[in-house]
């Protein structure tokens, strides 16, 4: 039996993200920070796919293995893209040199992405999703 509680509750979250994404890119905020929110939204996201199955809630960020965890359920995405994005997060917290700031097509094919996403499992599960449109 679906779980369309607990899924609202991951869809609101993914929301907030996304929402915040698109209104710092809309002002020409630092990529860096909205990659974040675009990870932790396509995150989410896929979290609610779980939620909704009663699935255990894997407590990873790795967007390609929470894919991999419903990836039947959604079908195919452009995985060049979240790779692209799951590399927007990262478990360090202090600057190293590696690290290069998100470009602002990458995070345009982010959003472009998780519009999609959110827009297909807010259909598919029927959620509530309203208020996030």
């Amino acid at each position: 039996m679906p779980n369309r509680t607990y899924a609202n509750e991951w869809i609101t979250k993914a929301c907030r993200n996304l929402k915040a994404a698109q209104l710092l890119f809309k002002n020409d905020f630092y990529t860096d920070v909205i990659g974040v929110e675009l990870h932790y939204a396509l995150e989410k996201l896929f979290k609610t796919i779980l939620a909704y199955h009663n699935k255990k809630i894997l407590k990873i960020h790795d967007l390609v293995e929470l894919y991999e965890a419903v990836k039947d359920e959604i079908g195919p995405l452009d995985e060049d893209v979240l790779l692209e994005m799951n590399s927007y997060f990262k478990d360090e917290r202090y600057p190293n040199v590696v690290y290069e700031l998100p470009s602002k097509e990458g995070i345009e094919r982010g959003l472009d992405l998780a519009v999609k996403l959110f827009d297909k499992v807010c259909q598919k599960y029927q959620l509530d999703c309203k208020d996030c449109r």
